[in-house]
């Protein structure tokens, strides 16, 4: 699956001052797949792997 906000967001944000920051994932579609049972571990550790990176975003700094 192509991410098509990648391209676009950046610039449409530029205006702003804010920099996205992008955040993603692999593998996500193997627990839908026929024939890709065996990358469902894989899938689930990299989705939580990106949600320790955005976990990681919202602790304050005095904390960490």
């Amino acid at each position: 699956m192509r991410d098509h906000a990648r391209q676009w967001l950046p610039h449409g944000l530029a205006m702003t001052g804010v920099e996205p920051e992008f955040i993603t994932t692999e593998l996500n579609l193997p627990a839908a797949t026929p024939g890709m049972d065996d990358l469902v571990p894989l899938a689930e550790q990299s989705l939580a792997g990106a949600e320790l990176a955005i976990d990681q975003r919202w602790i304050p700094d005095l904390v960490r």
